[in-house]
């Protein structure tokens, strides 16, 4: 088993090590709205935070630049290392380890605020994710994240591309669309947070 990952999420762990640093380019083209959900969390200098399924470490960057003591924890070993090195590279003190979102390797209310940018929606058991959000956030921390709205015209476009993809393992991964519904929202983590919901459009660049 590969370190601090659950058996269930090595073969997703491993698609996430395929893509490797490409991923920052991705990021680059959603930056505005990772920067957004950093000024919503609005983190403050001194403050622990994590970015949850930091992937090439975009979050964790613009939080760590605020002042905030960043933890950055991915399932892929892949991203953690070009996400380290780009920290490293752009004088930025971030502590990078690999973890499973759904049993992170840190204690309950260790955190002031987490983040989480078109990250955690791909969990494989997002009621597992949800508590450990919770979990591991102090009482009365914050939470930001930035997911795929369910009707937005990137869904439109899985399922133009869906009957041309290979067919889904079984039992099918629940969708990370999923997150973008403030039903579900609510269903996952409304017990133990005040929640606010936005909608908004990123103008992707290419």
């Amino acid at each position: 088993m590969m370190s601090g990952i659950q058996a269930h999420n090595e073969k997703p762990a491993s698609v996430w090590n395929s893509g490797g640093g490409r991923y920052d380019e991705i990021s680059r083209g959603i930056a505005d709205s990772i920067e957004h959900c950093v000024l919503r969390l609005d983190p403050k200098p001194g403050e622990k935070v994590l970015d949850l399924a930091t992937g090439t470490g975009w979050s964790s960057r613009l939080v760590a630049r605020r002042g905030a003591q960043v933890t950055g924890a991915d399932i892929s070993s892949e991203l953690i290392a070009f996400a380290a090195e780009r920290a490293k590279a752009e004088g930025l003190n971030i502590t990078y380890q690999v973890g499973d979102a759904e049993k992170l390797p840190f204690a309950d209310s260790e955190f002031d605020a987490v983040i989480s940018t078109c990250g955690v929606m791909f969990a494989s058991r997002p009621e597992a994710a949800a508590a450990e959000l919770a979990r591991v956030c102090r009482k009365g921390g914050r939470m930001a994240l930035t997911t795929w709205l369910s009707d937005s015209n990137l869904f439109k476009m899985f399922m133009v591309m869906k009957p041309y993809m290979p067919p889904p393992p079984r039992p099918a991964p629940p969708s990370p669309f999923e997150w973008g519904r403030t039903e579900r929202i609510t269903e996952l983590l409304a017990k133990d947070f005040d929640l606010a919901f936005e909608k908004g459009l990123s103008q992707a660049v290419p």
